[in-house]
This record gives structure tokens, sequence and C-alpha cells, in this order.
């Protein structure tokens, strides 16, 4: 399954798995470029500077657009793979799982 969610793209440079328990958030922030996998579970995504946000179901992916804070909350529990750019490497990510209240 790993291997067909990024078929479209070269090896990926640096891959990431997160699991999240329902409405836990996973915060990034200047990760423009990264490809964001649902593995298991149903996640949504909401980008700074985007008018509509993305819901994932396991086995859909998106390529995060913004350079600025990106939130990816689990619906359910979620396992979600990020596929890191190289130029990406040297920024920042900052992963906080904090539960919505």
């Amino acid at each position: 399954m790993l291997m067909r969610l990024f078929a479209k793209r070269a090896a990926p440079q640096r891959l990431e798995e997160h699991r999240l328990a329902s409405n836990e958030v996973l915060h990034l922030i200047r990760m423009r470029g990264c490809r964001i996998a649902s593995i298991d579970g149903a996640v949504w995504i909401t980008e700074e500077g985007k008018l509509t946000d993305t819901f994932l179901q396991a086995g859909e992916t998106h390529v995060v657009k913004s350079s600025g804070l990106v939130l990816v909350t689990a619906l359910s529990t979620a396992s979600v793979l990020l596929d890191i750019p190289r130029y990406r490497q040297s920024g920042v990510l900052v992963l906080s799982h904090e539960a919505m209240r």
C-alpha cells in the first residue's frame, strides 16, 4: 500500500509515520511540498491561507501548498505518513499531539 500511495514520486526523501488518537492534532510548520497520506482512519487538513480544508480517508494523499501552519486533525484513530521533500529537511517540523477540546 505504501508504494501505491507514493507511486507518482521518485524515491521519498524522508518518511515519518504518526499515529493519532481521535481528535489529536499534528502541527506542521514550513512544510510546503510535503505529501500527507492517510494510511488508516480519516484526517482533516487545514492549511494557513487556504480557503478550503481537505479531508482524507485511508489510502488518499494530499500535497501541502502552504508555507505556513498546517493542522492535521484525526477524525478517528488514524495513521498518517509524511513524505518530506529533500529541500524541507532543514525546515521546521513541529509535532504536537494536542487533543481538541
